[in-house]
């Protein structure tokens, strides 16, 4: 009895050891995740849009394929947990997936544009009004929209009779038949119309005559004015003619009628058809050269007295005019009209040199800034064609910055891995913009060629690049901290901050053409394809925006000899 007992436990034990066994092996273990990568490494996007990027893990089969989509900047694009993106405002962002499976992640750069707005259609005009054909010939009519920048330029082509003259898609009409038809334009945005009278015809309509817009005209010395012909009729088949100057040393005139005022006297402009040698004149009379007042207004940087002041205005033709400043308004009469230089110089200030006053009206006014000898921090002080803030002053040299934006310009011509050392931007500015005119070859002379340091981004590490030979360069986003002022947030950078907003905005805010705006520094961005710049609230924006912007302000920065 005990035996059979202990006999049956042992069944029991086995029984149950074996059913474990087959549950064990039955179970399937889990795959786990390798990697994963996204359809697309880049997107570029307008506010308001909406994208969605699919995330690729790998192996195929593992068994967690769950992921986490965030955004580095949501203030530009959100992302939401089905890879779904929605542009919020202009900028660039980092959208990373990253499997809750090994914590494996990939990155797409979204950059957000800004809307481009419509500029919609407000007019049509046809270059032809009316025109006479022979059947079988064509005469090709164009269609030109108003304003020239319109977003919407299609239009479409009508004829009011097919059987007397059609017209194809891009204007060109053909002569079917004798008799009239109307050619119609018509813009598709607005639907704006203008016409042509199209007369065909099976002979040549001979020219009987011409007349001008104008008998006489009286203009000054280089002045233009263009007469226009009406041949009669207004149907005939030559339209051609001829224009003559009697005078070409007085007036010119173009072959489209286009008179120019040449010297003082009198020339008789004539019109001759092409058809019949008819001719219709109008007389020219161009006045005496005309003289301004110049009034210069001085101001200096110290605000030291002008008294004593010369200032010489020195004709690029010929000629100078001279006036000792008695008071801060120097003012020079019966100064011909023309393009001069202001040439002004004063005992404790630098010589003031402006080579482009163009003088083409009867009272000019020019302000003219004296810089000391003595500069200090912080001035604003003029050079060249601009006037600049000085930020430093060492060994008798200064850093100067633009006080405002000078241009909008792209930092490279296209996306691709650069540094300010290889970048178009940095060979404009110490190519054709050091030799422009916006300096003289004594503004030149005083521009110091120096080695600029590129420091890493010091928020995202990309590399800078290497030291540079600059006599023109951008500021990097070390200078604008040190020179607009430090917050500390560069060396301790906010919680999820992609640039910098602190109490030192206002300084850091310039203008274009009086409006607020974006301006480049020579910084790398968040990638090799940004760079750093200035937002248009004087946010220093640490992750850039990508480097063919061709909208992004520049303001030039130069160390000059005192």
């Amino acid at each position: 009895m005990k035996t059979s007992k202990i006999i049956t436990l042992l069944i029991g034990i086995t029984c149950l050891l074996l059913l474990f066994n087959s549950c064990d092996s039955n179970t399937t273990k889990p795959n786990p995740v390798t990697g994963i990568s996204l359809n697309q490494t880049t997107l570029s996007m307008q506010i308001g849009d909406t994208r969605t990027l699919t995330a690729i893990i790998t192996p195929e089969n593992a068994t967690n394929k769950a992921v986490l989509w965030s955004s580095s900047d949501e203030r530009v694009a959100t992302v939401n947990d089905t890879g779904s993106i929605l542009a919020i405002s202009d900028g660039s962002t980092l959208i990373t997936a990253t499997t809750i499976d090994g914590g494996f992640s990939a990155i797409c750069v979204v950059t957000v544009n800004p809307n481009t707005p419509n500029i919609p259609v407000t007019g049509v005009a046809l270059n032809k009004s009316n025109t006479s054909i022979l059947i079988g010939n064509t005469e090709a009519l164009t269609a030109i929209i108003t304003p020239s920048n319109a977003t919407n330029q299609n239009v479409s082509w009508t004829s009011s009779n097919s059987s007397i003259a059609t017209v194809s898609d891009t204007g060109v009409v053909t002569a079917i038949a004798q008799g009239t038809a109307t050619i119609t334009v018509t813009t598709q945005d607005g639907g704006f119309t203008d016409t042509c009278q199209v007369t065909v015809s099976e002979t040549i309509i001979p020219v009987t005559g011409v007349s001008l817009n104008h008998s006489s005209l009286s203009l000054d010395v280089g002045s233009t004015e263009t007469l226009i012909a009406t041949i009669t009729p207004t149907n005939a088949t030559n339209q051609n003619v001829s224009w003559t100057s009697s005078n070409s040393s007085i007036a010119t005139v173009s072959d489209t009628g286009v008179v120019t005022a040449i010297t003082q006297g009198t020339a008789t402009i004539t019109v001759t058809t092409q058809d019949g040698g008819f001719t219709d004149t109008c007389l020219i009379t161009v006045n005496p050269d005309p003289t301004a007042t110049v009034i210069i207004n001085i101001t200096t940087s110290d605000g030291g007295s002008v008294i004593g002041a010369t200032v010489v205005l020195q004709n690029h033709t010929g000629g100078a005019y001279q006036e000792t400043a008695t008071s801060s308004s120097v003012i020079l009469t019966n100064i011909p009209f023309g393009l001069y230089s202001v040439i002004v110089s004063h005992s404790g200030y630098h010589p003031f040199i402006d080579e482009t006053l163009s003088v083409q009206s009867h009272t000019v006014t020019h302000a003219v800034h004296l810089l000391s000898t003595t500069v200090h921090i912080g001035d604003i002080i003029p050079f060249g064609a601009y006037t600049w803030r000085v930020l430093d002053i060492q060994g008798g040299q200064a850093l100067i910055v633009s006080e405002n934006i000078i241009e909008m310009r792209n930092y490279h011509t296209s996306i691709v891995a650069i540094t300010w050392a290889e970048c178009s931007l940095r060979a404009y500015l110490n190519g054709d913009f050091y030799n422009s005119s916006a300096f003289s070859n004594e503004d030149r002379s005083r521009i110091v060629q120096v080695t600029n340091v590129n420091l890493d981004n010091q928020w995202y590490g990309t590399n800078g690049g290497i030291n540079t030979q600059d006599r023109i360069f951008l500021l990097s986003i070390a200078e604008v901290v040190q020179y607009f002022g430090d917050s500390g947030q560069l060396e301790n950078r906010p919680p999820g901050a992609s640039w910098i907003d602190d109490q030192y905005n206002s300084n850091r805010i310039a203008t274009f053409n009086g409006t607020a705006s974006w301006w480049w520094l020579r910084s790398p961005g968040f990638y090799t394809g940004a760079a750093s710049f200035v937002r248009t609230g004087g946010y220093l924006d640490m992750s850039g925006y990508n480097v063919d912007l061709s909208n992004n302000g520049v303001r030039p920065a130069l160390w000059l000899n005192l």
